[in-house]
Parts: structure tokens; sequence; C-alpha cells
């Protein structure tokens, strides 16, 4: 969906409802793998050199677990405020007079997912072939010591 400003009356408020379809959106396959569902409400008012869109989005990622690494669903739910400008040089931009409101929709939905989403009962393994997990504290303590402390108890 792109907006042109040319179109949009000065001072009053546009609102939109649509739903979105990211079918072709290909994500990243450790964060956002792809969109499933989007819904959006969006208001728009247009000021003479300001633009603000204010977004209420909900809907469905896929996602892969950080323990697991199984891809899993993620329900999000965005609210957020975009003040765009013309001679900004913002993450987002008004070019030749239109918004790309898909781009801003992406960047928010993917900007919402959390990078660590954990399956409900997913444990972290302890250990495998050529690893093994420590705690934070376990860690700490191996780290303390050294595999040349060995050379303090000889007597030379």
């Amino acid at each position: 969906m792109k907006l042109n400003r040319l179109t949009l009356p000065v001072g009053k408020e546009i609102n939109f409802h649509e739903e979105m379809d990211f079918s072709a959106y290909q994500g990243d396959p450790y964060h956002v793998r792809s969109i499933k569902s989007c819904h959006m409400d969006l208001s728009v008012i247009n000021y003479d050199e300001l633009v603000v869109l204010s977004f209420k989005i909900k809907g469905e990622v896929m996602t892969t677990c950080a323990y697991t690494l199984e891809e899993i669903p993620y329900s999000y739910n965005v609210k957020e405020t975009i003040e765009l400008m013309d001679n900004e040089d913002d993450e987002f931009e008004i070019i030749n007079n239109q918004i790309d409101i898909d781009q801003i929709v992406i960047t928010l939905i993917v900007s919402n997912v959390p990078i660590k989403v954990i399956k409900k009962g997913a444990k972290l393994p302890s250990s495998g072939d050529g690893y093994r997990v420590l705690s934070e504290e376990d860690a700490l303590k191996e780290k303390k010591t050294s595999p040349f402390d060995v050379l303090d108890d000889l007597k030379l």
C-alpha cells in the first residue's frame, strides 16, 4: 500500500483499516521467518510539512524457538506513531510524495518481535556431541580456573 501525500487533505484525519498480505515476505530463518497474518488500523494526519501516521497492527508471525530451533507461531500487537517530514533523513522517507506503508508495517512488525522466543515447555539441552551447556555462574567459575593451575602444585 502506498499513500500519495498530495491526495491527503491538510489537517484532517484519514483512517484506513486493512488486512495486509505479506505471504511473499522472505524473512530471517532465525528471527521472523514469515508473516502469517496482519491487520492494520492506520490514522493519517497531513500537516503542511509533517505527516503523522498512527499504527495499530496485530497478527501472527512464524519465528524460531531459541532452544529447539523449531518454527513456532508468535502473536504480536504493535501501537506506534511515526512522524515524517519532507526534508529529513529518517528511516522512513517520503519519496516523490509517496509513503510506502507496506515497508513501514514490515519494519514495525520485525522490530517488535523479540530476538529470543521460547516455545512453551521447551527445555534447554544439557549437552550434545562436541558441546555442553553451562550456567553463567559455572562458566565464570571455569574461567577463573586455568589448566595451568596444576603446575602450581608441582614441586621442582
